[in-house]
């Protein structure tokens, strides 16, 4: 990555990430196109900024989508490819690669968006083994099941949001969970196949690291707290309160696991388990972490992540400068939580009554409610499912937790649900 940004830069974003308006405010002579799915165009922020806008239909192949980059390009010579989001990061990467322009290498985005493949290419390593299946059937998962044992964990391959995900204890249980799994949407979730591993026991962290030229810069990790049975996220502590001993375990873990994958550049979101044996790795994502994490970790220690990354898609080195933010990270940090509210029912959200009360509580940095009145609600499914969140800032991170939970308790939530006869 150069220092300076090359004059008149032209960018191309996959996708309709918020963030990708930021790219002119690092230096105001960069111009940005945008090539997205249809079903993405009315979350395109600040379309009025960017050159050209090109939409593509939902299912358009990769030789689709590489024609009309190739066109444009033709006409408005691209400089740069960038991607803040995982979704139709593989067409990305193929314009890029048509254009010759760098990007991630295409093995690289195929491990980190197929699960299946990501298990196989950590195995391939001897970096990490653990016995995972594509399955299309019941039978399947029950011969799979017979080699390892229960409990199992069934999702999507290249699942999103905890979008479809099953936990399953016993036999009983295959059958339910295939059909859940099987028919789990989620907005612009393409379908994959399902595999089957066994379930990970142990506390459930995230890594947030920024990479440049093949090296990785830790910026933190999470402390997540998890819904049991659906493995939907349900609240963040930023940053973990850990023994120094299991952050640098983590933290060594995680920068072998994307030499592992390749990931020279950019920024990752790495989920990791800490189990009897050690962290081992759920997932990782090539894009900023979601559920107001960026937020949480600038509240904490002041590090704007996204900012940070901006500056690298524009071509900026942020090397010196994050090294010597991380280092003038002091003791007295805040610790920020976020905890989500959800229902374990169906029905309608009629109102939340008191939404001014808990924004005004002692360090609640934020209230929103995600789902509008009105809005059918369902027991908890996917990240989709949850219906508001609180973000808080303390100097103490239980006090952190305890007031995010605190305000969620005290939500009024007036629903709705309808009548069953049998």
């Amino acid at each position: 990555m150069e220092n300076l940004v090359e004059a008149k830069k032209h960018i191309l974003i996959i996708g309709t990430s918020n963030y990708s308006s930021k790219l002119s405010e690092i230096q105001s002579t960069i111009r940005t196109s945008v090539i997205c799915r249809a079903s993405e165009l009315p979350f395109l922020h600040r379309a009025h900024c960017h050159e050209s806008i090109i939409v593509m239909k939902d299912d358009s192949t990769p030789e689709m989508w590489i024609e009309y980059a190739k066109n444009l390009h033709s006409l408005n010579p691209i400089h740069h490819v960038s991607s803040f989001e995982e979704l139709d990061q593989d067409k990305a990467c193929a314009i890029a690669s048509a254009l010759n322009i760098q990007f991630h290498q295409p093995s690289t985005i195929d491990w980190v968006n197929n699960k299946y493949k990501m298990r196989k290419r950590l195995e391939a390593l001897q970096f990490e083994e653990i016995p995972c299946e594509l399955i299309q059937s019941v039978e399947e998962i029950k011969t799979f099941a017979s080699k390892v044992g229960y409990p199992l964990i069934l999702k999507p391959s290249k699942g999103k949001a905890s979008t479809g995900i099953s936990v399953i204890y016993t036999e009983d249980d295959i059958e339910e969970a295939m059909v859940f799994s099987e028919s789990a949407a989620a907005p612009r979730l393409d379908y994959s196949t399902l595999m089957v591993e066994p379930l990970l026991v142990g506390q459930e962290f995230s890594v947030e690291v920024i990479s440049e030229n093949g090296e990785h810069f830790m910026i933190g990790i999470v402390e997540k707290h998890v819904d049991q049975d659906s493995k939907v996220e349900i609240g963040h502590v930023f940053p973990a309160d850990l023994p120094i001993h299991i952050e640098n375990k983590i933290k060594e873990y995680t920068f072998k696991f994307l030499d592992a994958l390749n990931i020279e550049y950019g920024i990752t979101h790495t989920d990791i388990i800490y189990t009897i044996d050690g962290p081992k790795i759920i997932e990782t994502q090539l894009r900023p972490p979601s559920d107001k994490l960026p937020e949480l970790i600038y509240d904490s220690i002041g590090i704007d992540c996204i900012q940070y990354l901006v500056e690298q898609e524009a071509g900026i080195s942020i090397k010196e400068k994050l090294v010597n933010h991380l280092d003038s990270v002091n003791e007295e940090r805040k610790t920020s939580a976020i905890w989500y509210s959800f229902v374990n029912f169906d029905g309608v959200l009629e109102t939340i009554q008191n939404k001014d009360e808990i924004k005004n509580m002692e360090g609640v940095a934020e209230f929103s409610q995600l789902i509008s009145d009105g809005i059918h609600v369902s027991k908890l499914k996917s990240s989709y499912s949850r219906i508001a969140f609180v973000r808080t800032i303390h100097s103490h991170a239980d006090q952190a937790l305890l007031t995010a939970q605190k305000a969620i308790k005290n939500l009024l939530m007036f629903l709705s649900v309808r009548g069953i006869v049998r």
